[in-house]
C-alpha cells in the first residue's frame, strides 16, 4: 500500500481478505460482493480511491490500538 502515496488512481481490485474488511466495516455485513466494493470506493473518491483507501486503513489499525474491534480480530488473526 506504500506506493499509494506516489500517485492516484482508482482500484482495479479487491483481494478477498480486503473484501471481508471493507464488507464489514462500509456495509455492516459480513461479504458483499467485491465488484460493488470496488465501484462504490471509485465513485466516492474517483481518480483517488487507492491514496483513500490507504488512509481507511490507517485509520482501522489506529482505531484497533485504542479499543477493541471484535470483528476486525476474527478477520486479521494477528
Amino acid at each position: 500500500m506504500g506506493s499509494a502515496f506516489h500517485y492516484h488512481s482508482s482500484i482495479t481490485h479487491i483481494a478477498p481478505w480486503e473484501q471481508k474488511i471493507y464488507s464489514r466495516l462500509f456495509y455492516n455485513r459480513a461479504m458483499f460482493p467485491a465488484t460493488r466494493i470496488r465501484n462504490d470506493l471509485n465513485r466516492l473518491y474517483q481518480q483517488y480511491a487507492t491514496l483513500a483507501v490507504t488512509y481507511i486503513w490507517e485509520d482501522l489499525f489506529r482505531r484497533r490500538r485504542r479499543e477493541h474491534v471484535p470483528w476486525l480480530e476474527k478477520e486479521i488473526r494477528l
